[in-house]
This record gives structure tokens, sequence and C-alpha cells, in this order.
């Protein structure tokens, strides 16, 4: 906090290793990650290799941070420099409870990444039910919809 009172900047990388928002998801501290963002942090500052700290935490496997970085205004969809957004890193990851937050959230299912759809990452059996179990229940909810848009 020192720091930041004598005017730190709260968004300083170096040498594009990532900022202090990052190191935090990876320490999976939550009252200190909370501590940064009311203090201003920047939830879409990338590391070297295009990362934001939401698709650190879908590394990380935390969905409690994940959640209140999304919660914070997070980019859901912000891609990396493979072009992987957090739901294909945490899908590659095997971090099912981040896949589940993540697709809740709205994240696309049916994003592509070099012309490979989310599915074409998965290692994990495990994240293929998910994906499967939240890809019925939003195909059930988008006909509910229309249904109901077209009896309107």
């Amino acid at each position: 906090m020192r720091l930041l009172r004598e005017g730190a900047d709260i968004n300083w990388q170096g040498d594009g290793h990532g900022t202090a928002l990052i190191w935090v998801v990876w320490n999976r501290e939550l009252s200190m990650l909370k501590l940064l963002l009311d203090n201003g942090a920047d939830t879409e500052v990338k590391d070297g290799s295009g990362r934001t700290a939401l698709s650190h935490a879908a590394v990380s496997g935390r969905p409690d941070v994940a959640a209140c970085l999304l919660d914070r205004g997070a980019d859901l969809e912000a891609r990396d420099n493979t072009g992987k957004t957090p739901l294909v890193t945490a899908v590659k990851s095997g971090k099912v409870d981040v896949v589940r937050l993540f697709l809740r959230r709205g994240a696309n299912i049916d994003a592509r990444v070099k012309g490979r759809g989310v599915k074409d990452f998965v290692q994990h059996e495990a994240c293929r039910s998910v994906l499967d179990e939240e890809a019925e229940c939003l195909q059930r909810w988008h006909r509910r919809r229309t249904l109901v848009l077209w009896r309107q």
C-alpha cells in the first residue's frame, strides 16, 4: 500500500512478465486481488504472451479468483498472442470448475482458434463432459427463448 500511496504504477510490469495482479492470481490471494482491483489495477493488461489476469486464472484453476476478475469487468473473450480465449485456456488446462464458471458467465463455446473449436483443445474427459452439458443447457435456453419470441 505504501508504494501505491507514493505514486507507484499499479499496472507496471517488468520485461513483460506480468503485473502485480497477474502475480497475485498465481499466488491465489483473493484478499490481495481485491485490494489491487480496489486501487485501480487493470484486468486487461497483458503479459508478454498476451495473457490477461483472467487467462492466468484459467490456468491456476481457482474459480473464486476468476469470478472476482469477471465481477470487476475482465473480458471473457480476450485473446492471447496465439488466439486462445480464457475458456480455451481453461479447457486445455483441464480446469473443470473454471470451464463451468466461464460458460455460465457467457463465454463463447463456439470460439475458434486458428480453425479449431473449443472442444479440439480438450485434454481431460471431465472438461468434455462439462462442455457437452453446458452446450445442451444453452441450446435448450435458446430454443425456449426463440419460442417465447415467436409467440409474442
